[in-house]
């Protein structure tokens, strides 16, 4: 391998080094007050032709072109390879900037010229898309009259881009090979271009490029850029990835939203008529991917994706039509979406054309299978011009239809159009009106609204820890845009790709951007994708439209599954439910749901209902190397009664063949709900009581008798009532127990119906538990002073240990932003900002020699953020006895994404692994990477080894806390028995298994005495 090429690129003339629009950077806050935005009224020329169509002159108009469907089903030749800049969401491995070239669809062998001799000094390099797709080397060949000149040798590469030296003189001309990886294609970047000719030195960084520009064909800064080999045997009808900026802000790890623990005690919907709905190549239509939207009506349920269009019988399920959308509506392309207006009761869909302009269909009656009214509006003027519309959102008011799109290279930008003249006897393509120029903010998702607010509201992810409300109102021939400001809300970082069961590529997970929003009762409610733990999962917000806070939030994730494309609906009654797939390594795409009636506790929703398991690999690469599945979903409500939902999710029926599935879900009313909303301790103290916090929620029945039943010593539950505190909240105290105690409880609530409900579920069978004893601390290091660690490296080639503040590098997303206990240093992978990880080998972390003659437990914070979970990439924990024979105690496989995480090593583990603890230990904890390609950043704070002990009772009447005096605790003791009855229960001093006022009189008596 060449060395880095070392000289700064500032003291050369930059080609192309254009504008930057730094959206990633930056501190954003609300306006200071509402923000009124102006608006421009489109101008009719703008506006497409109009008709009035029958759904079977649409459905004729698809059988006339099934040819051409056939035809273009078989079209799956490999694609020539072009010079390419990819779309942002692609675009993870610039060198310098925000852009950079790719050899698109994957071609082995790609190519520029020159039109005289120059030297070409090098390029930044990087390997782009997955592991299973990203070039793992290449090698540059120059030519000078058709003979070759020079060749480097091969060149290995990493995902983050790199500097190569090429050292290619007096060439005319430059052939990029590399092996093919999946496909007969492998996916690279190049960056920062760099040659010398006539004594002036160029490079060309690509800055001035729009995202998704193919240079293949264009003479851009004087060079030809050749059409590459064949590449990747690509799908036909793969939509373009929604286009993706950075969200302003630095990304963050996600901080645990406020609720009672959210432990998924809501109550999941029932499920009722569920069925298949359009399947990959139906309609002689191949997508990928689809674009997953649905809604309900009185009648039908109506689907739309890439690129289809199937109206469907709500009472069965029965496919009444299934057509190409471009037969629905001409000249369109993708990202359908479709609602139905329960204001005026039509259905109103759009689609996309990806160049200018976004088509409208609005039906003339509740029937979909009736007359439609069709036009096509032009978003691209004004300051929009040049730009295209991308990732169109639909909303409705009373009043009228709202669409926010991206309109790439510009901003972003939101079309209120009034849907009076749409729905008249005679329609008509009324007054539209643009509000333009919004940064960007991943979607602007106008709500469907339910009531009659004084406007439309529109919510977005504003930074990565706010959300931004607008509201478009009236009159809708000249409405206002008012910026209402913020609302702050958890961190939340962006969601990483999801594994996929079958599939080297992991589903692409679009981004954070919010997915759909509802508005009912002055509230807003909206859900998205976000990082939980190195997995994605979803985050939904109930929000104070007037206040601008949020009433409630809920995650739900799971420890394997990484769920995706979420979308939330609420009913009249405050029941919610959520929609969305989810994979993992042992799991094909799935489609799920979870839900939560008004009465369960705040921030709880269900945990993840399978509805439809997935039964095939999915893995359909796009021209930059993504395994693209799906950009939105839709749950949507049934306009008869407003209490049904319906949802629309995508799964995979065959090998690349995805589907989509409907269902009926009935929020089901539960008879009571109880919980326990205090955490157990790990370690209860000597004569210390414990306080169980317990919420109580009554539904269609009422609280009979609440209690908690605790045991000390295995045998038989001692029942105390629960206190009623108001409010749904209850309360009550496990008594001290002494040393040698083993404390156990539980809670049950029984209902006026009968109905009897505990905490854990399956009590007492499974019960809550805790050891009786005190902590020690025999050794502590938060290492904000050297203590003696030592660092070692085995083999790799970067990423040794360092003892440091966090850099927090923004450029870097591996890093933790800071250390784990919050005093400021700990133990990192190499603590500088950049590419820090850990490559090729071992870095070893080894404590001085401590002290675990008494050792009860090894107490440690560590942090692991990987991009290979193949099980190669680890940390390590391993203990000696200060005789080098290491014994491994722990492997920690599984990345955690930016959180740090808390383990514990007790003296039980030691023994199973033949450890004798002693006075001359060491431990160790060694970061391996076994692939350069893949990212392995780890850290270790907060160590401690602690000793827990226990003081004998002292067996002294009346001293229950064993402390040896009888004091209050032990009065405390008494009293919060008293009544109570049980072999053994505290309190009771006379030894006849109850405590009564005998037990009380003879405590006063002793009162203040010490024992014996």
């Amino acid at each position: 391998m060449r060395e880095r090429f070392s000289r700064g690129l500032a003291a050369f003339v930059v080609a192309g080094a254009g504008t930057v629009v730094a959206l990633g950077q930056g501190a954003v806050t609300a306006p200071e007050g509402p923000q009124v935005i102006p608006g421009e009224q489109l101008d009719p020329a703008n506006f497409g032709p109009a008709i009035v169509e029958s759904m079977e002159a649409a459905i004729a108009r698809d059988l006339a072109r099934a040819d051409e469907f056939d035809s273009a089903a078989e079209a799956d030749a490999p694609k020539n390879g072009r010079w390419a800049v990819p779309s942002p969401g692609a675009a993870t491995h610039a060198h310098s900037g925000r852009r950079y070239l790719v050899n698109k669809h994957g071609a082995t062998e790609m190519a520029i010229a020159f039109h005289e001799p120059v030297d070409v000094v090098g390029a930044a390099l990087a390997g782009q898309g997955s592991a299973a797709v990203a070039a793992q080397c290449l090698r540059v060949t120059g030519y000078r009259d058709g003979q070759v000149v020079d060749r480097t040798d091969w060149l290995y590469l990493d995902a983050e881009s790199r500097f190569f030296d090429f050292g290619l003189l007096s060439v005319d001309r430059m052939v990029f090979e590399a092996p093919a990886m999946y496909g007969g294609a492998a996916f690279f970047g190049l960056d920062d271009l760099m040659f010398e000719q006539a004594g002036e030195t160029t490079v060309l960084d690509f800055e001035d490029v729009n995202h998704k520009q193919v240079l293949t064909g264009t003479d851009y800064a004087g060079l030809i850029w050749e059409l590459g080999s064949p590449g990747f045997r690509g799908r036909t009808g793969i939509i373009p990835a929604p286009r993706q900026e950075t969200l302003r802000e630095a990304k963050g790890g996600l901080e645990t939203a406020p609720g009672l623990g959210l432990r998924g005690l809501g109550t999941a919907p029932t499920l009722g008529l569920n069925f298949e709905g359009v399947r990959r190549g139906d309609a002689g239509q191949f997508s990928a991917p689809p674009d997953t939207h649905g809604a309900i009506g009185p009648n039908h349920f109506v689907i739309t994706v890439n690129f289809n269009f199937a109206i469907y019988d709500k009472a069965t399920g029965a496919e009444l039509s299934n057509i190409a959308i471009s037969s629905f509506l001409p000249g369109s392309i993708g990202d359908p979406r479709v609602l139905y207006d329960q204001h005026s009761d039509r259905w109103v869909v759009i689609n996309d054309d990806f160049d200018t302009t976004v088509y409208l269909a609005v039906s003339e009656t509740s029937d979909p299978t009736g007359n439609w009214f069709k036009t096509s509006i032009v978003f691209s003027t004004g300051s929009d011009t040049g730009c295209f519309p991308d990732y169109p959102t639909l909303g409705v008011d009373q009043d009228g239809i709202y669409i926010g799109s991206y309109m790439v290279g510009c901003g972003m930008s939101i079309f209120a159009i009034d849907k009076a003249p749409l729905i008249a006897a005679s329609p008509s393509l009324g007054t539209v009106t643009a509000f333009r120029g919004f940064p960007f903010e991943g979607a602007l998702q106008p709500v469907h609204t339910y009531g009659t607010p004084a406007g439309q509201y529109i919510i977005s992810t504003r930074t990565t820890s706010q959300l931004a409300v607008r509201q478009v109102t009236g009159p809708m021939t000249a409405p206002t845009l008012t910026d209402l400001g913020s609302v702050s809300v958890a961190s939340f970082g962006e969601p990483p790709d999801v594994v996929v069961q079958g599939a080297a590529t992991p589903l692409d997970s679009v981004s954070s951007r919010l997915m759909n929003a509802v508005y009912r009762n002055g509230r807003i409610y909206t859900a998205h994708a976000v990082n939980m733990g190195g997995r994605a999962g979803v985050r939904w917000y109930e929000i104070d439209a007037g206040g601008l806070s949020v009433l409630q939030t809920g995650d739900v994730s799971d420890a394997s599954l990484g769920f995706v494309m979420p979308t939330i609906c609420v009913n009249a009654a405050g029941d919610m439910a959520l929609g969305f797939s989810g994979a993992d390594a042992n799991t094909y795409a799935s489609a799920y749901y979870a839900g939560r009636v008004s009465t369960d506790p705040p921030g709880e929703m269900s945990d993840p209902v399978l509805l439809r398991a997935g039964q095939a690999p999915h893995e359909i690469i796009d021209s930059f190397g993504r395994n693209r599945f799906g950009d939105y979903s839709q749950t949507s409500l049934d306009p008869v009664d407003e209490l049904t939902f319906w949802t629309v999710q995508e799964w995979v029926q065959g090998t690349d063949i995805w589907s989509t599935w409907v269902a009926q879900l009935q929020a089901t009313q539960p008879t009571i709900q109880a919980a326990i909303t205090s955490s157990a301790p790990a370690l209860i103290a000597p004569g210390a009581t414990t306080t169980v916090d317990v919420s109580i929620v009554e539904g269609t029945e009422t609280v009979q008798t609440a209690s908690l039943l605790y045991r000390f010593d295995g045998g038989g539950f001692v029942t105390v009532p629960l206190s009623d505190l108001g409010g749904g909240n209850w309360q009550g105290v496990v008594p001290g127990p002494a040393c040698g105690d083993a404390p156990e409880w539980y809670i049950s609530v029984t209902g006026s119906g009968s109905t009897t409900v505990t905490d854990p579920s399956d009590a007492p069978a499974t019960v809550l538990s805790a050891a009786v004893g005190t902590v020690s601390t025999l050794f502590s290091d938060n290492f904000q002073t050297d203590t003696g660690w030592t660092t070692a490296v085995e083999s790799a080639t970067s990423g040794a240990w360092e003892r440091g503040v966090p850099v927090n590098d923004p450029g870097w997303d591996y890093d933790p932003a800071a250390d784990s206990d919050g005093s400021g240093q700990c133990y990192l992978t190499q603590n500088v900002a950049g590419n820090t990880d850990v490559d090729g080998g071992t870095v070893r972390l080894i404590s001085p020699v401590l002290d675990m003659s008494a050792v009860s437990e090894i107490r440690y914070d560590y942090y692991l953020n990987m991009t290979n979970q193949a099980g190669t990439d680890f940390l390590q924990v391993d203990i000696d006895a200060n005789d080098g024979n290491w014994v491994p105690l722990v492997s920690h496989g599984t990345g955690g994404g930016t959180a740090w995480r808390s383990s514990v090593i007790t003296a039980a583990d030691l023994a199973s692994a033949g450890v004798t603890p002693g006075a001359t230990m060491r431990v160790r904890f060694s970061a391996n990477d076994a692939d350069p390609q893949s990212i392995v950043e780890a850290g270790v704070d907060a160590f401690e080894i602690v000793e827990i002990s226990c003081v004998t009772s002292t067996g002294c009447t009346g001293d229950f806390d064993d402390d040896g005096v009888i004091g209050l605790s032990d009065l405390a003791i008494l009293l919060s028995n008293f009544g109570g009855s049980g072999a053994g229960i505290p309190g009771d001093t006379d030894d006849d298994d109850d405590v009564d006022l005998t037990d009380l009189a003879t405590l006063l008596t002793l009162f203040g005495s010490s024992c014996p």
